[in-house]
C-alpha cells in the first residue's frame, strides 16, 4: 500500500535538532506529519499551498479494480488536517498533476483523461469549487491519435489560464502550451519542438513581461538526452534556446534563481544542478551532486539564504529507494545531505517552504 504524506516534521533534523517542550499541544508545534490514503495505492505528483494557508496535493488512487488509477484531489487546512477528498475518472487510466485557483474562484485541476470509447489519452481539465471540493465540471481536449498529459497549470498575466504538456505521437514528442480563455472558453495551441527530434517539458515560468521559460529534456535521433531550457514570448515566438550538451541528462524541475534559471536534473548515477544566465547564452555553473549509489532529482527550489534545496531519491547505502534532500549554497556546494524512509521505497517528490510531500510505500 503506497502512503502520501505530506509532512514538515522533517525539519526538526534538518536545523540540527530543536528542543521542544513536552507539554506543548500538536496544534502548538510548528511542525506536523500527516499521511493520507486508503487500502488501494496512492501517489502524490504535486503539492502547493493555498491563499488561504491550505494546502492542495493532487495524484492519483488506484481503481478497486484493475491497476489503473483515477484522478485524486486533497485539500487539507495549515496544519495538515483533510478538509476534503475527491475522486474523478472513468473506466481506463486518469490520473492528476497540477492545481490552481483561476481568476473565476475556481479551482481548476489538469493530468490525463482517457476516452473510455477511443481510448485516446488526452488532457485533462476538472473544475471544483475550492471550499468544499463539489465537481463543477469534468472535461478533457487534446488531439485525436496522439497522448497529451497536462503536467502544469497556471494563471496568466492576462487572467486566462495556461496549461503545459506533453504531446506524444507516431513522430515523436512535442513542448506544449494551451492558453485557455476562460471567459470565451477558446483553446489556443503552441508547439515547442525540435524536428526529428523527441521533447518533453518538466516546468514552466512567466516572467514579469508575460515571457516564459521552459525546461525539459531533449533526445535527439541517437537518444541521448540534453537538458533544454528555452525562453518564448505569449505569442509563442522564440527568444532564445539553450541545450546543456552533457551527454545523459534528463531535466526534472527549474526555478527563478534572480540572477538566473536554476535547473536540476540528474544523469546515469547523479543528480546535477545547472544554473543557466537569464539571456540564454550559457551556464553560469553546473553542479553534480555525487553519491554513493543511484540518485534522481524531483525538484529545487530557492531557500531565504541564497542557497537551494534539492529533492530526490536515493538507494544510498540500502536496496530501497529512499528520499534524499540536499542543502547547496547559491553556488551549488553541498551544505548537507538528509535521508528519510522506512524499509521499501520511499521517493521525495517536492520541497516548498518547509514543507516535502513524498510517496511512502
Amino acid at each position: 500500500m503506497i502512503k502520501r504524506v505530506l509532512s514538515t516534521m522533517l525539519m526538526t533534523a534538518m536545523l540540527g535538532g530543536c528542543t521542544t517542550d513536552a507539554f506543548v499541544g500538536e496544534n502548538d508545534s510548528p511542525y506536523f506529519n500527516k499521511f493520507y490514503g486508503n487500502a488501494n495505492d496512492d501517489g502524490s505528483y504535486r503539492v502547493s499551498q493555498l491563499e488561504d494557508g491550505g494546502y492542495l496535493i493532487v495524484g492519483s488512487t488506484e481503481k478497486l479494480t484493475g491497476t489503473d488509477t483515477d484522478i485524486l484531489v486533497i485539500k487539507s487546512d495549515n496544519r495538515g488536517n483533510l478538509v476534503w477528498e475527491q475522486v474523478f475518472g472513468g473506466e481506463l487510466q486518469d490520473f492528476g498533476t497540477d492545481g490552481v485557483i483561476a481568476s473565476d474562484g475556481n479551482l481548476y485541476i489538469t493530468g490525463l483523461i482517457t476516452n473510455d470509447s477511443t481510448e485516446d489519452e488526452n488532457v485533462a481539465l476538472v473544475s471544483l469549487n475550492p471550499t468544499t471540493g463539489e465537481l463543477i465540471n469534468s472535461s478533457s481536449f487534446g488531439l485525436p491519435d496522439r497522448m497529451e498529459r497536462g503536467l502544469k497549470i497556471f494563471n496568466s498575466n492576462s487572467g486566462s489560464l495556461m496549461v503545459m504538456l506533453n504531446r506524444d505521437d507516431e513522430q515523436g514528442s512535442e513542448m506544449v502550451i494551451s492558453e485557455l480563455n476562460l471567459a470565451t472558453q477558446d483553446t489556443l495551441y503552441r508547439d515547442y519542438g525540435f524536428i526529428n527530434n523527441k521533447d518533453s517539458v518538466n516546468m514552466v515560468l512567466q516572467t514579469a513581461n508575460d515571457d516564459l521559460v521552459w525546461c525539459g529534456t531533449v533526445r535527439n535521433t541517437s537518444l541521448t538526452k540534453n537538458i533544454r531550457v528555452t525562453s518564448t514570448n505569449i505569442n509563442g515566438q522564440i527568444l532564445w534556446d539553450y541545450v546543456i550538451r552533457n551527454q545523459n541528462q534528463e531535466a526534472a524541475d527549474m526555478d527563478d534563481a534572480g540572477v538566473g534559471y536554476i535547473v536540476v536534473g540528474s544523469n546515469v548515477n547523479n543528480m546535477v544542478l545547472s544554473m543557466v544566465n537569464r539571456n540564454g547564452n550559457g551556464l553560469v555553473w553546473e553542479s553534480e551532486i555525487e553519491e554513493t549509489g543511484k540518485q534522481k532529482a524531483s525538484a529545487v527550489s530557492k531557500t531565504s539564504d541564497g542557497g537551494f534545496i534539492i529533492t530526490g531519491t536515493t538507494n544510498y547505502e540500502t536496496e530501497n529507494e529512499e528520499i534524499i534532500l540536499v542543502k547547496t549554497d547559491s553556488q551549488g556546494n553541498v551544505e548537507w545531505k538528509k535521508y528519510f524512509g522506512g524499509s521499501s521505497n520511499d521517493r521525495g517528490q517536492m520541497y516548498c517552504n518547509q514543507l516535502m510531500a513524498a510517496t511512502y510505500y
